[in-house]
C-alpha cells in the first residue's frame, strides 16, 4: 500500500491476519465499518501488529488482537514516531502488551474511548497494558482496562502523564500488579478514575505506585529524578 503524507486510509471491515510498518508522517488509519476492523496474530519486525516510525498519526476503530513475539513484548501498536500518536475508539485484547513506545521526548501518546482486555497474555511474565517510555506526554482518557495479566494496566515514564476518567479493573481473573505505575516520577494528573483490585492481583496492596525507582532518601544523586523531574501544573 502506497500511503502519502496527509492521507486518510479507511480499512474495510473484516479480520486481517497481517501486520504493517508505517513510515509516512501525518496519516490517519480508520476502520471503515460501524464495528472494529480486526488486525491480528502476525507481528512485523519482531515488534508489533502495527509499527510506526514517523508521525503524527491517528488510529481509530481498529481492534488489535493476539500480538506475540519471542521476547514476550509483542504489542498491538509500537510507537516510535515523532509528534502525537492518537488512538481513539479502538480495542486491544490478548496481546503480550497493548501499546509500547520508545524513549524519546519527540513523541507523545494520547488514548481515548478505547478498551484494553486480557493484555499481558503470556504463559509466564510479560508486559503491561500501556507502557509509555521516556516520551514527552501520555494522555489516557475515558478508556477501560480489565483483566490485565502479570504487568500493570498503565505504566508511564513520560515527563507528563494525564490519566483521567478511566476504569481499571482486575476482575476475578486478572493478575495485574499496579493499576497505574510511574516508576521514575514525572508530573501527573490522575483523577476521576475507578480502580478495582482483584483477588489474584500480583500486588494487592497498591493501586497506584509512583517513584519506586528514584534513589533512596539521603542519596547524593537522584538520577531517576534528574531524568524525569516533577513540576507544578
Amino acid at each position: 500500500m502506497a500511503v502519502r503524507h496527509g492521507d486518510t486510509v479507511r480499512i474495510d471491515p473484516g479480520s486481517y491476519s497481517d501486520c504493517a510498518v508505517w513510515r509516512t508522517p501525518d496519516v490517519t488509519l480508520m476502520g471503515a465499518g460501524p464495528g472494529y476492523t480486526h488486525i491480528r496474530d502476525i507481528s512485523c519486525e519482531g515488534k508489533a501488529l502495527w509499527v510506526f516510525y514517523d508521525g503524527p498519526a491517528r488510529v481509530e476503530n481498529i481492534r488489535f488482537l493476539g500480538a506475540r513475539v519471542s521476547r514476550c513484548n509483542g504489542v498491538g501498536i509500537r510507537w516510535e514516531g515523532r509528534g502525537w500518536l492518537v488512538v481513539h475508539r479502538s480495542k486491544f485484547d490478548r496481546n503480550q502488551m497493548a501499546i509500547l513506545t520508545h524513549n524519546n521526548l519527540i513523541s507523545n501518546l494520547a488514548v481515548s474511548d478505547s478498551v484494553f482486555d486480557e493484555n499481558g497474555f503470556c504463559e509466564t511474565y510479560c508486559g503491561h497494558g500501556i507502557y509509555a517510555g521516556l516520551i514527552s506526554m501520555l494522555i489516557v482518557r475515558t478508556s477501560v482496562f480489565r483483566n490485565t495479566r502479570f504487568g500493570h494496566h498503565i505504566k508511564s515514564r513520560a515527563r507528563v502523564t494525564h490519566i483521567v476518567g478511566n476504569r481499571l479493573s482486575d476482575g476475578r481473573t486478572g493478575t495485574a500488579s499496579y493499576a497505574i505505575n510511574q516508576p521514575n516520577s514525572g508530573t501527573a494528573t490522575i483523577r476521576r478514575n475507578t480502580i478495582q483490585k482483584g483477588p489474584l492481583s500480583d500486588n494487592v496492596f497498591c493501586a497506584s505506585c509512583i517513584g519506586e525507582e528514584i534513589a533512596v532518601p539521603g542519596a547524593l544523586i537522584n538520577r531517576a529524578g534528574e531524568r524525569n523531574p516533577s513540576r507544578a501544573s
